[in-house]
C-alpha cells in the first residue's frame, strides 16, 4: 500500500481563496475508517498528462518510507497557470485538501509533488486533521523549524526581513514591497516544512535525475531558499526523526 491511493475526486468542497502558493492537482475524500495506508492510497484519480511523472514521484517516495494516513482519494490535475509551480487546495472551513494541481510548463515536476505532499502531510498526516501542525508551537515540527532557523539560507531571509536592504548591483536599496512579501511567504514554518520535506526526498532517493533537477531550482533561485546539502544534514536528520516517530518508517 502506498501514497498513490490518497487521492480520488470529491466536487463538494470549496476552494480556498489563500491556497498554497504553488498548484498541484489534487481533489480528496475524508475517511476515518481506514487509518493505515501508505501515501500512494491518497491518490486514485490522476490526469493522464501527469500520471507517468506522478507515479514516478511517488515511488520515489515510497524508497524513502512508508506511511499511514487518515485521508483517501485525492485527484490529481495538471493547468496552465504560469505564475506558480503547483499548489495543494483545500477547503477553508474544514481544513479538507480537495485538489493538488499542477502547471503543464513546471519542468522540475517532481520536486513540485514532493513539496505538495509536505504540504499535505503537515495538513492532515500529523497532529489535528485539518490544521497545519507546523504552526503549533509544541508541535511535532517544532524541532525541524528551529534546526532551520540556524541554517544560512533562513538566517539571510530573516536578516533581509529584519534590516529592510537587499544589494543590488554594489548598491543598497530598500526591499521592494513584493520582495518582502516573497520572504515572508518563504519563511512561514508550513513553507519550511513543505520545502524541507522535497529536498529530504531528494536525498534520501539517491537519484541522480532527481538531483539535477534539484540542482537546477537551487540555482535558479532568486532567494536562495533551498539548502545546500550541508547545510541540510541536520533537516534530514530530524525528518528520519519525525517519520520514524509516526510510525512511517524510514527505509535503510
Amino acid at each position: 500500500m502506498n501514497i498513490r491511493h490518497w487521492i480520488a475526486k470529491i466536487k463538494s468542497f470549496k476552494a480556498s481563496p489563500i491556497s498554497i502558493n504553488k498548484k498541484v492537482g489534487i481533489e480528496i475524500a475524508f475517511d476515518r475508517r481506514n487509518r493505515a495506508f501508505s501515501v500512494r492510497r491518497f491518490f486514485s484519480t490522476i490526469e493522464k498528462p501527469v500520471k507517468k511523472v506522478f507515479n514516478y514521484s511517488i515511488d520515489k517516495i515510497d524508497s524513502v518510507h512508508k506511511s499511514e494516513i487518515d485521508f483517501l482519494n485525492i485527484a490529481v490535475k495538471e493547468n496552465n497557470d504560469r505564475h506558480v509551480r503547483g499548489a495543494l487546495l483545500y477547503d477553508v472551513d474544514t481544513g479538507v485538501p480537495y485538489c493538488l494541481e499542477l502547471t503543464r510548463q513546471n519542468g522540475e515536476k517532481p520536486i513540485t509533488i514532493f513539496h505538495e505532499i509536505g504540504h499535505l502531510i503537515d495538513l492532515v498526516g500529523v497532529g489535528t486533521m485539518g490544521q497545519f501542525e507546523s504552526e503549533n508551537s509544541k508541535g511535532i515540527f517544532s524541532r525541524l523549524l528551529e534546526l532551520s532557523k540556524g541554517t544560512p539560507e533562513v538566517r539571510r531571509l530573516n536578516n533581509l526581513l529584519i534590516s529592510g536592504v537587499i544589494q543590488y548591483g554594489g548598491l543598497s536599496l530598500p526591499l521592494p514591497h513584493r520582495t518582502r512579501i516573497t520572504i515572508e511567504y518563504l519563511i512561514e514554518p508550513r513553507e519550511i516544512v513543505a520545502r524541507s520535506y522535497a529536498q529530504y526526498i531528494v536525498e534520501k532517493s539517491k537519484s541522480q535525475k532527481l538531483h539535477k533537477m534539484f540542482q537546477n531550482r537551487r540555482n535558479d533561485s532568486k532567494f536562495g531558499e533551498q539548502w545546500s546539502t550541508q547545510n541540510f544534514a541536520p533537516l534530514l536528520l530530524e525528518w528520519d526523526n519525525i517519520l520514524n516517530s509516526i510510525g512511517w518508517h524510514v527505509k535503510k
